[in-house]
């Protein structure tokens, strides 16, 4: 359970009453890592859910040919993981790596589902979070192609 109010701060989440914020942070688990600490790890299947970064920095890292290449940089206020709420049983499209002390707030997928059923107006509102945060990020890589 996590006090969600520090997102009040951020424009994506203005439109969340704090109501709905409590709901969410109800089932919402804070977690801290320490600069350079995998929050989740490119192909992996496992614990399913998204991240909320409440403070530090982190980068997000796919493979490439190569190597791997970091193509975003997180901070606070904003998401990942968003899509395994979507498709849960899929892998994870990229690695996150802490490039400080970073705490986030996970939700488990499950627990979305969970209140879905519990309070589906306030499942429905975070969902239109992550369409925005998801549209963002596709306009962004449009932005990358030549």
């Amino acid at each position: 359970m996590g006090d969600m109010s520090w997102m009040r701060r951020f424009p994506r989440f203005r439109d969340l009453t704090d109501d709905e914020l409590s709901k969410i942070g109800d089932k919402c688990v804070e977690e801290l890592f320490v600069k350079d600490e995998d929050i989740v790890t490119e192909g992996d299947a496992r614990n399913p859910g998204m991240f909320f970064v409440k403070s530090g920095s982190a980068k997000v890292v796919v493979k490439a040919r190569g190597g791997a290449r970091s193509v975003e940089f997180l901070r606070a206020g904003d998401t990942f993981g968003e899509m395994t709420m979507i498709e849960p049983e899929m892998a994870r499209s990229a690695s996150v790596v802490t490039l400080d002390r970073t705490r986030v707030s996970f939700l488990p997928a499950r627990d979305y589902e969970r209140l879905k059923r519990e309070s589906p107006v306030t499942a429905f509102r975070l969902l239109e979070v992550i369409i925005r945060s998801l549209s963002a990020r596709l306009r962004d890589r449009t932005k990358m192609i030549p």
